[in-house]
């Protein structure tokens, strides 16, 4: 049965046809606003290089080596060949590593007001190992990031009490704005079904716009990866490196090697194409290494069947499907051919 579109979009400035109030693409963008006041979730990827992996072969690896250099100094007889290769073994085990993907994840927008308002946010630059230092002194107030606080607070609990009233059978439970707002991104479909949906979209995207203003920091330096680069003694240097924006090389601050941030930027995305992601944490993912998608966008690709669904993380409350990051890069690199062509 093919469903009747029967109307069009409600939203500020959309006319896409719909069945509810609010288009699909639409209803997204409120739920994923209201998801980052109420739980964050903005994905930064970097990539480590795991010595776990590797600790419990060189533990049983060294031993053994130990015995056979204890021999051979004693003038007993060895297996030379056996010698030569757990030397070169052991050698390879100390100089790599296992790399591994890691999802980093920021605070709330609902946090993030909180910390400007005090102004206790220092923005900062990243260095080596990662952290940040300060470039500025926090100052005690900002009254503009409070004005704003007090007008999300209205505004949310404003449309979570109407949305409660207009669907009683919800029996919501919630403390905060950010409880709120989270409570309310698990119901899309009553969020695209409610009579003033298109009044409920502008007024929370439009405030989450604001919010994402006061709260922005300063252009990042984009996060290129551990160098890498071979010292000379069978080690390679493992120091993490930065391109400040703009910057087309860079070089590594303990070893000096010189990388272009195209080729290191690559690298990251085929360290990272084999993890599973929700639509919102590819997007972020993918958008911060230059490949802009948005969540609307993969979703939209899943329905039309060009992308495979998959599970969703064991303790992820919402079930949102995950998607290979890997087969998102394709997609994107397939719609790419075909505007070339």
């Amino acid at each position: 049965m093919v469903a009747v579109l029967s109307q069009t979009c409600t939203a500020a400035g959309c006319d896409r046809p719909t069945q509810t109030n609010l288009c699909p693409d639409c209803t997204d963008r409120l739920r994923d606003d209201l998801r980052a006041l109420g739980a964050g979730g903005m994905l930064r990827v970097r990539v480590h290089r795991d010595r776990v992996a590797t600790r419990d072969q060189l533990a049983a690896a060294r031993p053994v080596l130990a015995e056979l250099e204890r021999r051979q100094a004693a003038g007993e007889p060895v297996d030379e060949a056996e010698l030569t290769w757990l030397r070169e073994r052991v050698a390879t085990l100390r100089a790599s590593g296992q790399e591994r993907a890691v999802a980093y994840y920021h605070r709330s927008l609902c946090a993030e007001l909180d910390l400007t308002i005090a102004r206790q946010q220092k923005f900062g630059v990243a260095g080596a190992g990662g952290g940040a230092r300060p470039t500025s002194s926090p100052v005690p107030f900002n009254r503009r990031a409070a004005e704003l606080a007090a007008e999300l607070r209205n505004t949310i609990s404003t449309w979570a009490r109407d949305l409660a009233e207009t669907y009683p059978h919800l029996n919501p439970r919630y403390r905060s704005v950010a409880s709120a707002a989270d409570w309310m991104a698990t119901v899309p479909g009553l969020l695209a079904e409610h009579p003033a949906a298109g009044e409920m979209h502008r007024d929370i995207t439009g405030l989450v716009e604001r919010v994402r203003r006061v709260i922005d920091r300063p252009a990042d330096k984009v996060y290129l990866g551990q160098c890498g680069a071979e010292l000379g003694d069978g080690a390679v240097c493992e120091a993490d490196i930065y391109a400040p924006p703009g910057r087309a090389v860079v070089q590594c601050p303990a070893c000096k090697a010189a990388w272009e941030l195209t080729a290191r930027q690559d690298y990251l995305l085929k360290a990272v194409e084999d993890q599973l992601a929700t639509a919102v944490e590819a997007s972020r993912a993918l958008s911060r290494l230059d490949r802009p998608v948005t969540a609307a966008m993969i979703r939209g690709y899943a329905h039309r069947g060009r992308l495979t669904q998959h599970p969703p993380h064991p303790h992820d409350p919402y079930r949102y499907p995950r998607y290979r990051i890997g087969d998102v890069m394709d997609i994107l690199r397939e719609l790419e051919q075909e505007e070339a062509s």
